[in-house]
């Protein structure tokens, strides 16, 4: 890793500065709170393993992070929220550059950084320089590696990849480690997906859940939930899924304190890839997807077009994953907007009910039913975001939408590979109306 010589010099006297800006203050003991429900739950104790040991800590708004301080017992040292704010847009500056923001976290800039001045407050380190020390922490730390991610209410017969992100489950001869018997009784049957990166450990992670997260989303896009809308399709990278394997109600009778029963009832459903489902997974455009994720994956930027489709995929996942199918309208017009519309002051309904149908079918007939359905979903939209009511929705006209909208991120992709922007394909569209008087 290099860095220019005008930037390192930047950086060697810019730290200097936050060493300077360092303040010590007096850390006051925690108050204990002896009420209420966190009394009554069963806390770890660790304060005695803390005495005399170097600690980090944030003040934060819930938001971020305000000021830092690192205490040794009571005794600490650490930037104000002022002092603090501008370390922060220093290190911001420095993430701009792609030999940090590729290889390693803003989480992990910060946290060295902040050591560092630290560490040269009290003496430490004199002789190194700020340069040279990012250097030496970032070669140290950038690692390969596989990162799995456990994926829930999903069981699947056969391994399989989507795009370079590798779709597997946990069975005997996973583990190689000294504590394989402990981690297969642990994992064994856990459905995970997987990417290979070169990275610092956090964005190493931060880098696969992107890739993996979107591979999820191509495959739920081939569920049976776009053709049949009130179909869940549940399954999610755990981290991700705001669906718990099982709910518990508590009933008591208001008159008999003796009768209290517990209700417990799932919700998510569960989906199973089989040789069966494969197949039909696969003609619901799975190998189209697979393609595009391995073209952009080779890319180090993607064009305005790919970012687009790219946006367009998670955006559908997500969309039908809302259970409210007016809620559910509302974004799927949010996606087709972005794919549709030419810009800001554009017609909404015309430019829609215009490219949509025109680059999905050439047949008149065809057209003419694709705007009308059009309409019809866009006057759900428009009642539900003016007047927050809740329409009755044909669940047949809905799944004939989601599956328009289906063809319509294939076609785009279809056309990505001659078209780097959407204003090209939206313009030749207009051309062609043009030449047809």
């Amino acid at each position: 890793m290099e860095i220019n010589y005008k930037k390192q010099d930047y950086l060697n006297s810019a730290i200097i500065q936050f060493v300077e800006l360092l303040e010590h203050s007096i850390e006051k003991p925690l108050s204990q709170s002896n009420f209420g429900s966190i009394n009554l739950k069963e806390v770890v104790d660790l304060s005695k393993y803390l005495v005399d040991t170097p600690r980090i800590i944030s003040e934060t708004n819930g938001v971020k992070v305000l000021s830092k301080k690192e205490c040794i017992n009571f005794d600490c040292i650490g930037l104000n929220s002022e002092n603090y704010s501008k370390f922060i847009k220093f290190l911001e500056n420095i993430y701009k550059d792609k030999n940090f923001n590729e290889k390693i976290s803003f989480s992990f800039l910060e946290k060295i950084s902040f050591q560092y001045i630290l560490d040269n407050k009290n003496e430490k380190n004199l002789n190194q320089l700020f340069s040279s020390y990012l250097i030496q922490n970032i070669i140290k730390e950038v690692k390969e590696y596989e990162i799995y991610f456990k994926v829930l209410y999903l069981d699947i017969d056969a391994c399989f990849n989507i795009g370079n992100v590798n779709f597997s489950y946990v069975d005997e001869s996973f583990f190689n480690n000294t504590n394989k018997d402990i981690l297969f009784k642990t994992y064994k049957g856990e459905v995970l997906v997987s990417y290979k990166v070169k990275a610092e450990r956090e964005k190493a992670k931060e880098k696969a859940l992107k890739k993996c997260s979107l591979a999820i989303d191509c495959l739920k896009l081939c569920f049976d939930t776009i053709a049949i809308p009130n179909i869940k399709t549940s399954f999610d990278i755990d981290s991700r899924t705001n669906e718990n394997l099982q709910n518990e109600i508590l009933l008591k009778d208001i008159h008999n304190p003796n009768d209290i029963s517990i209700d417990k009832f799932r919700v998510p459903s569960h989906q199973n890839i089989n040789n069966n489902s494969w197949n039909i997974i696969t003609n619901r455009g799975l190998e189209v997807f697979n393609s595009f994720l391995l073209s952009i994956d080779e890319k180090d930027e993607l064009s305005e077009l790919e970012l687009l489709i790219s946006n367009s995929l998670q955006l559908f996942a997500y969309s039908i994953s809302i259970n409210n199918l007016n809620r559910r309208v509302v974004e799927l017009f949010t996606l087709l907007e972005s794919l549709l519309l030419p810009d800001s002051n554009a017609p909404i309904l015309d430019c829609l009910a215009k490219y949509l149908s025109k680059l999905i079918t050439k047949n008149i007939d065809e057209r003419k039913n694709i705007i009308s359905l059009i309409k019809e979903m866009y006057a759900v939209r428009s009642s539900y975001v003016h007047h927050a009511s809740n329409k009755s929705i044909d669940l047949e006209k809905l799944g004939k939408f989601q599956i328009l909208i289906h063809m319509l991120i294939l076609k785009f992709i279809k056309l990505s590979e001659i078209h780097s922007t959407k204003k090209t394909i939206l313009d030749e569209i207009d051309d062609a109306i043009l030449g047809a008087y």
